[in-house]
């Protein structure tokens, strides 16, 4: 069974619930609010959940300076996983 570590705990997700259509963060020209955020990380989190990330995992994380990777390594710790970030040159 995937588990996710609670999301209750996470900062982004109080922000949502208190903020959800403030801006958290501009990609490019495009503002992603809190909500969008929350959405983004916690359908990401159940996906690497499934997949078999959880607290005793090592996530290698590989990618350029883009919105997605800020997405996936926020995925990641909710997971309750490590992060092994790696520069992709």
């Amino acid at each position: 069974m995937a588990t996710v570590v609670n999301f209750t705990q996470w900062p982004w997700h109080h922000w949502a619930q208190l903020n959800p259509n403030e801006t958290a963060i501009i990609s490019g020209d495009s503002p992603i609010t809190w909500q969008q955020l929350s959405c983004h990380i916690n359908r990401l989190a159940n996906h690497l959940a499934k997949q078999g990330v959880n607290t005793k995992s090592t996530v290698l994380l590989r990618g350029k300076n883009h919105i997605h990777v800020v997405f996936t390594l926020l995925a990641v710790f909710q997971c309750g996983a490590k992060v092994l970030p790696l520069d992709p040159q």
